[in-house]
């Protein structure tokens, strides 16, 4: 599995890392150190915990936090700290994994990077697959250390509470302070990875477990938001076998008939190819009729979409239909989603009819069926240099976004990176 795979090659950049490396090069901090301690407990009490409301004793929970330091700055190691470990920054090359973005990195204890991993909080890893990514790590640290295993969880529970609190600093700061309200909607994950700790907590902070436990059933952190982005659902079809259904509920949306457009169907050379192919798009776009038409269905959606957006809205569907779904169909909906590209932009491959089978498994898969799809699509709009979109246009990344264990943002909150990494690369 590729997550353990992960986890195994962590403690090779932990100590092979920390070879010969000058640390007083290291930004902002060289080490893992009290302030730092400090600095997050503190975020986490000023951003998250005053913000939500609840009452609490400051000089109480003060004590518990320096107990919590002490306890934290226990068994350094002279080992290199990655400080933003995490699924979106381990990079596939030829399926391996590679480590990207260790700008925050420092010296520091090998716990930190282990709760960044596991405990992300959007990624909601099941705990057989938590316990296996640790047992992983466990199995390849034995390599360069000898380990007490009872020893190592004790210190991973202290150092997971430390990176949830860090997470809620974080999430707090960009949702309550800089009104980004989709980092608000991480908190019930985070609180949730709490939750589960809580169930055995530490005696040393008594105080602070209570206001963690008041914290995770407080009734605004309780639902698990959905995601409320608008998606459009774009369709080619035959009308000999019926227009697609509708399966979000609204009743449906927008359906074009292509039939006034003519058709390179009735000509035996086009019979072959379908609207994705050159010879048909020659064919259509010489005739012009399908200019004329799709800057009509341009005019409507577009102002759909605005409104959708607006008023929050998740779902539009567009369908375009013509005599056999294989050519003038196909040729408006590639368009459509081409002109829709700068909103967003994606493949689902499939069939509406439950008698259509492949004739193996494996060729049903997304890799090849729909990846394939969106390669060629994606290769169409930046060809096309009136949309104004190139492989080196950078988008934000979305709030909700899951892929592979991605997680939304839990940068490091004393990095000057951090606006910058709200955004990557789209290659």
């Amino acid at each position: 599995m590729l997550l353990c795979h992960t986890m195994e090659m962590l403690p090779k950049i932990q100590f092979r890392g920390a070879q010969g490396l000058d640390w007083s090069v290291c930004y902002p901090e060289p080490e893992f150190n009290e302030r730092m301690v400090m600095f997050d407990l503190n975020y986490f009490k000023y951003c998250f915990l005053k913000a939500t409301g609840l009452e609490f004793n400051e000089a109480r929970l003060q004590d518990d936090f320096e107990r919590l330091k002490d306890d934290l700055m226990q068994d350094m190691g002279d080992t290199f700290m990655y400080r933003d470990f995490q699924a979106r920054n381990v990079m596939l090359k030829d399926g391996e994994p590679y480590f990207i973005d260790f700008q925050g990195g420092r010296k520091g204890p090998i716990y930190y990077d282990v709760a960044s991993f596991v405990w992300q909080a959007r990624s909601r890893y099941p705990e057989n697959l938590r316990k296996e990514m640790v047992q992983t790590y466990l199995t390849a640290l034995k390599g360069y250390m000898q380990v007490d295993e009872e020893h190592f969880h004790e210190r991973l529970r202290l150092f997971v509470l430390f990176r949830t609190l860090q997470v809620l600093g974080a999430y707090g700061f960009r949702g309550y302070f800089e009104k980004k309200p989709h980092f608000l909607a991480s908190v019930p994950y985070a609180l949730s990875n709490l939750r589960k700790l809580l169930q055995k907590p530490s005696s040393d902070y008594p105080y602070l477990n209570g206001i963690l436990t008041k914290l995770t059933t407080m009734s605004q952190f309780n639902e698990i938001a959905e995601d409320k982005r608008l998606e459009v659902q774009i369709y080619s079809f035959a009308y000999k076998k019926g227009i697609p259904v509708d399966k979000s509920g609204n009743g449906g949306g927008y359906v074009f008939d292509c039939r006034g457009i003519n058709n390179p169907g009735k000509y035996e050379h086009y019979r072959q190819f379908t609207g994705l192919d050159p010879e048909v798009i020659k064919f259509l776009e010489d005739d012009g009729g399908i200019t004329k038409f799709l800057e009509n269905a341009y005019g409507m959606v577009d102002n759909h979409v605005k409104v959708f957006i607006e008023r929050k809205f998740t779902h539009l569907q567009v369908c375009f239909g013509c005599t056999g779904g294989q050519h003038r169909s196909v040729y408006c909906a590639e368009h459509l989603a081409q002109h829709l590209a700068t909103l967003v932009a994606g493949v689902w491959t499939g069939a509406e009819d439950r008698q259509v089978h492949f004739q193996a498994t494996a060729l049903g898969q997304g890799a090849h069926m729909s990846l394939p799809t969106f390669g060629i699509f994606l290769r169409k709009v930046w060809n096309d240099g009136t949309l104004g979109v190139t492989p080196d246009d950078h988008f934000i990344v979305p709030s909700t976004l899951v892929n592979g264990g991605c997680t939304g943002n839990e940068e490091d909150p004393v990095s000057e990176e951090v606006e910058k990494k709200e955004e990557y690369y789209f290659e």
